[in-house]
């Protein structure tokens, strides 16, 4: 069986009517009870014989006795008459408060939808008893969903509204950006939404954005009782625009100032940039974001930059032309750009390499700088860059390439100068010098070390910096420390006494048993110095002479300090077996390392830790993407221990391929 649309408003009715037929049902039985006393003491009670409805049946069926009845009546029926007739003649009734004449219909009682309580009392002529019905009255919700009227703040409707019709169109031109609908209910009770947001009946709406072409918009209306919807569709155009017009127009990289002048174009202006600039950029804005904009016929989204355009000494011409969004509207903009000769003499950036700090200072050059590198830093190179990309210079008379380094410069200990010359493409000329002086060495090594007579040294533990011990036979009495400096400017003494680099020292007595021999070196700076200690074990006398002792090399001595380690500025990994990789020397004695390269701008090529020119080697791939990396200047960070001391060392590498 189809249950009723009604079935579950119905059910809310019946639960909010319970209470009501409970208390009627009470006064009810109170009243029955209580009859049978009024009537024995008042005579009959002042009761109705008939009671009847215009629409609808009561229940349940009319009685004397019984004062609560239900009333079902559908959604239009919109309102009642009563007609009640009394027993008692001369009793007066009133009908919600309105007399009635026994027999005779009530006004017409109006009806909302849900539920109507109609209220009926019947007072005896004396006015000491009175009776009271009371009839509760439902009415249906509505079902109808349907619009009376669809209207629109812009555009106009086709075809013409009718509450039947449920998709329309209208069209509105490019400067409307939004609508408003305003639907009406053909029942008040309905509820309607716009686009899936609510809106009172007969209220606009919120304004809906318009984008150029068809809208969609979409009126959903639900019956009161919400067994019905009706959808309305308005497809709205909207027209596309005409503007070719530009809010601004500009010249980037590099900036420039655009005169207005007279010209063949809507739009004719002027510009100068400087000699050094040999391209340029356009950034035209649309007054419509629906126009498209071309630069020298490449397509340029507004607000964006164009590709640079190169530009030659001289005159150069920029057309710019603007489409508006409907496609036929063009407007065209010439720009004429004159570029000048530079007369720019000077230099973006300078340093050296190995890079070393550049104080300036004052002096008669564009620039004048200091710098300090230490002993082991023979010679220098320039690394400098001219603003104007078509300037030359000189190094010390030797031609250099801008942001490339020259040829080095020999240093001698001290002061170096070095004198760059800068020549702008005009003839102009500037000059920049960098004084450089060069440290003395702080250089303790030893390359080699042994006693003369020759003896095999063990290296062993010990306070000096380097420890040996060695043996020799009863007969040999003396013996001498045979040292060579890795500096040829350090000094060196055997227990105090003077001795020279590759020359044995004098003769030292040995007694039988151990031998303490100490060598000092003292480094060029005068400051830094090492200690050596050969504990040389004489034979005790009786045994016999030892045999032979075999001739052992000179021990090649292992670094001291940071600068025993050196890193090769020179990388080539061509495979022809020389310079395939950056090789460091001295660096497996110090496996506690890192290494980090970085390019010009900083960014990190290559990183490693443990650096040992075996298995972590760079040989011009990134440790990051493992991409070989374009030739050219890097820049390296190494950082190390030695004897629990940090080390740090920076400079420069060479990459060719």
């Amino acid at each position: 069986m189809k249950r009723s649309p009604f079935f579950g408003l119905f059910v809310v009715a019946i639960l909010q009517l319970i209470p009501l037929l409970s208390n009627a049902a009470n006064a009810w039985n109170e009243s029955t009870a209580g009859r049978h006393v009024a009537e024995a003491i008042n005579g009959p009670l002042p009761t109705l014989s008939d009671l009847t409805i215009s629409k609808g049946t009561l229940s349940p069926t009319f009685a004397s006795g019984t004062t609560f009845y239900e009333v079902y009546v559908n959604h239009a029926t919109t309102g009642i008459t009563i007609t009640p007739t009394t027993i008692i003649p001369g009793a007066t009734i009133k009908v919600n408060g309105t007399s009635v004449v026994s027999g005779t219909a009530s006004s017409n009682i109006p009806l909302t939808t849900g539920f109507n309580t109609i209220t009926t009392i019947v007072t005896a002529s004396g006015g000491a008893t009175t009776d009271s019905y009371t009839i509760i009255l439902f009415r249906e919700y509505s079902s109808l969903a349907t619009l009376s009227s669809l209207v629109t703040d812009n555009g106009t409707l086709s075809p013409v509204f009718a509450s039947g019709t449920t998709n329309y169109t209208a069209s509105v031109t490019n400067d409307i950006k939004t609508v408003k609908v305003t639907p009406t209910t053909t029942d008040a009770n309905a509820t309607v939404t716009v686009n899936g947001t609510p809106v009172s009946n007969g209220t606009a709406s919120a304004a809906i954005a318009l984008a150029v072409g068809p809208n969609i918009i979409t009126t959903v209306v639900t019956a009161q009782d919400e067994s019905n919807t009706k959808t309305y569709t308005l497809t709205i155009t909207r027209a596309p625009s005409a503007d070719a017009r530009l809010k601004s127009l500009g010249l980037r990289s590099p900036f420039a100032v655009l005169t207005t002048v007279s010209g063949p174009g809507d739009g004719n202006f002027t510009a100068t940039v400087d000699y050094s600039k040999n391209t340029i950029s356009v950034i035209p804005v649309t007054n419509d974001a629906g126009a498209t904009v071309t630069v020298n016929g490449s397509a340029v989204a507004s607000g964006v930059r164009s590709d640079p355009i190169a530009l030659n000494v001289g005159s150069n011409t920029i057309t710019v032309v603007s489409t508006a969004q409907d496609g036929t509207t063009v407007l065209n903009f010439i720009i004429t750009i004159t570029r000048l000769r530079s007369s720019n003499a000077k230099l973006s950036s300078i340093n050296i390499r190995p890079f070393a700090v550049l104080t300036e200072v004052p002096g008669p050059g564009y620039g004048n700088y200091t710098a300090s590198v230490g002993f082991s830093k023979t010679s220098a190179s320039v690394l400098a860059s001219t603003i104007d990309s078509l300037a030359t210079f000189t190094v010390n008379g030797v031609p250099a390439v801008s942001g490339v380094v020259s040829a080095p410069v020999p240093l001698n200990v001290g002061d170096n100068t070095i004198t760059v010359v800068v020549t702008a493409p005009d003839g102009t000329t500037g000059t920049y010098t960098i004084t450089v002086t060069r440290q003395f060495s702080s250089d303790v090594q030893l390359r080699s070390i042994n006693i003369k007579p020759f003896a095999p040294l063990t290296e062993v533990a010990g306070p000096g910096d380097k420890n040996f011990t060695a043996s020799v036979s009863n007969n040999i009495t003396a013996a001498g420390v045979l040292a060579v400096t890795a500096d040829s400017n350090a000094t060196l003494t055997v227990n105090g006494a003077a001795a020279t680099s590759g020359t044995a020292s004098t003769q030292i007595a040995l007694n039988e048993g151990d031998n303490i021999f100490t060598i000092v070196v003292t480094a060029q700076d005068g400051v830094t110095t090492g200690t050596y200690i050969i504990t040389v074990t004489r034979a005790a006398s009786g045994g016999g002479n030892s045999p032979s002792l075999p001739i052992a090399k000179p021990v090649e001595s292992q670094g001291l300090n940071a600068e025993d380690v050196v890193v090769h500025q020179g990388v080539s990994p061509n495979g022809d077996g020389a310079n395939d990789f950056l090789v460091i020397d001295g660096i497996t004695a110090h496996p506690d390392n890192k290494l980090v390269i970085t390019n010009r701008n900083g960014g990190l090529v290559y990183e490693a830790k443990g650096y040992d020119n075996q298995s972590k080697v760079f040989n011009g791939r990134s440790s990051k993407t493992g991409t070989m990396q374009l030739p050219g200047t890097y820049f390296y960070s190494l950082d190390y221990n030695v004897k629990g001391v940090s080390k740090h060392k920076t400079g420069v590498i060479v990459l060719k391929y």
